[in-house]
């Protein structure tokens, strides 16, 4: 083989090698580690206690102190004392005919991003203070992650209705005794 030869052949495995090292590292994608992922679904968990309950501290503690909850088309809450507010206008007590939501979270899907993460669930909030319990409407959130050093929380927070025109979460329906 002549030196020319050797040299175009070298010249061809190098572009070779650095055409297969761009295309691995295209395909390359970052992921949330398996521990991440479990604290995530813990903040997701703990925010649907926490809502469900009425807790406004609760609440305003799974997001950061500027953190955002946006309804479209209705209110929107950013910071500890407004999230705080929005939970405690809703307290109200408990009675035979008042509804008893509950939050019903499904198919969360994480993607890692260059600030934390964003995440999506799917979620179906029911009344289960009727026999059966009533559906009260479907929704979707999409949220932007960030994890503190206390570990992860939302940094922002869109509720989004599934079928309806106006996205916005429903007015309390008429309400029905609890018939055990």
């Amino acid at each position: 083989m002549s030196k020319a030869n050797f040299m175009v052949a070298l010249l061809l495995c190098g572009i070779l090698g650095e055409m297969t090292w761009s295309v691995a590292q295209q395909g390359k994608r970052e992921t949330v580690s398996p521990q991440d992922f479990s604290d995530i679904q813990q903040l997701y968990a703990r925010y649907d206690f926490a809502i469900d309950s009425h807790n406004a501290e609760g609440v305003a503690g799974v997001f950061t102190p500027d953190g955002e909850f946006l309804q479209p088309g209705s209110s929107d809450y950013q910071g500890h004392d407004a999230l705080v507010n929005w939970i405690n206008r809703g307290n109200v007590p408990v009675t035979a005919t008042s509804i008893m939501r509950r939050h019903l979270n499904t198919n969360l899907v994480v993607t890692p991003t260059a600030d934390g993460a964003k995440g999506a669930v799917y979620l179906l909030a029911v009344n289960v203070n009727t026999r059966p319990p009533s559906i009260l409407g479907a929704y979707k959130y999409e949220d932007t992650l960030v994890k503190t050093s206390e570990g992860w929380r939302f940094k922002r927070r869109v509720v989004y209705a599934d079928g309806l025109a106006e996205m916005r979460l429903p007015p309390a329906p008429a309400q029905q005794p609890n018939t055990k």
